[in-house]
């Protein structure tokens, strides 16, 4: 049987391609492998596999604002004339997952950034150059009143202090035996979490991919827990993270396999094996000390769980989020205070179907 780290999904939608799918997370048995193909190395799933074990879904939601506001027009707006965008694509995202769920078993869990943290006080450029939006700005509060009348207040998490990732890792590193995590992000941050039992899952267009442990090798060459030293090597520019000079990705990887973490590309000891990787001329602008402290200090900004503790920060318990259904809420709210008519028949289907209106 083929065990599969990584499953590639594709989603299609009514109109004349087929009925929709389900994402898998385990390998199809051998009855099925002509249901399974490869294409470029990914592995496409066609068949539908129910899932075993309950999934805690824990949701980038800040993310999600985001990507909904870039992917459609700001010519949708309410029945004032200002732009819902960003909450129309973020409303259709979270019922199409809640589509998914399983009542009372399955648990669902949004994580919302609140402002700055201690990461913006050690950098202060961190992040500075993501462009600012006019139009987005009042549409996040929307976006989480959204989530909290559709879902209830309890699935919708944040923290003064804390990003978002920084709730989801911790979410990710406290699971318990007898449940999977799902992490639903484009953010490539994230992959650093995934491990045994926690996943990945971006969507592009009408597709879904599923990160596992071993796309994460394959796709960067190094172990999920090393991205962050990748990272600081290589640098991430939507981050405002420099990197150090001279290496690119190929070194980076090349640098942790040889030495296996970055404390060793600095430990003399080494100092052959980095000369022999990077070139006798990089590896004297590896070695110097402007170099170490960037790498380091970059680390210290992209690692999660957050080497930074954050008080008041208490983990809910499993049971609070639990998935419970839509609630009769989440439709007024929809049609009342948004306008937004073209999800109103989705979201009564939802309710229909899960027994809750």
């Amino acid at each position: 049987i083929l065990k599969l780290q990584f499953l590639y999904f594709i989603e299609r939608e009514e109109h004349g391609m087929g009925p929709k799918k389900r994402l898998t997370t385990f390998a199809p048995s051998p009855r099925n492998k002509r249901n399974v193909r490869k294409h470029q190395g990914v592995t496409v799933i066609k068949n539908e596999v129910k899932i075993q074990k309950p999934t805690m879904h824990v949701v980038d939601a800040s993310n999600w604002v985001h990507t909904s506001f870039h992917a459609i027009p700001e010519t949708v707006h309410d029945i004032k004339g200002q732009p819902t965008n960003a909450v129309m694509g973020f409303t259709n995202e979270l019922i199409r997952l809640m589509e998914r769920l399983h009542l009372n078993t399955d648990m669902i869990a949004l994580a919302f950034d609140s402002g700055k943290t201690w990461r913006n006080s050690s950098h202060p450029s961190y992040k500075s150059g993501r462009k600012r939006h006019p139009t987005l700005l009042p549409q996040i509060p929307l976006c989480h009143e959204a989530a909290v009348q559709i879902l209830g207040k309890q699935h919708c998490l944040s923290q003064k202090g804390m990003e978002a990732d920084d709730i989801i890792a911790e979410l990710a590193v406290s699971k318990q035996i007898g449940y999977n995590v799902t992490i639903h992000a484009k953010d490539q941050d994230l992959f650093q979490l995934v491990q045994n039992g926690v996943t990945v899952e971006s969507r592009r267009r009408q597709m879904k991919l599923l990160y596992g442990i071993d796309a994460i090798r394959e796709r960067f060459g190094v172990e999920p827990h090393q991205l962050a030293e990748y990272w600081a090597l290589v640098g991430q520019p939507s981050d405002s993270i420099k990197g150090v000079d001279g290496v690119g990705p190929v070194k980076a990887r090349d640098l942790l396999v040889a030495v296996g973490s970055l404390n060793a590309v600095w430990d003399p000891k080494y100092r052959d094996t980095v000369e022999k990787v990077c070139g006798e001329r990089t590896a004297q602008k590896v070695l110097s000390p402007e170099s170490r402290e960037a790498a380091f200090f970059g680390k210290r900004l992209m690692q999660l769980p957050s080497p930074e503790p954050c008080p008041g920060w208490i983990l809910p318990p499993r049971n609070s989020l639990q998935y419970r259904g839509p609630q009769e809420e989440g439709l007024n709210f929809l049609i009342e205070t948004l306008g937004i008519i073209a999800l109103q028949q989705n979201y009564k289907e939802l309710c229909e179907k899960q027994r809750i209106a």
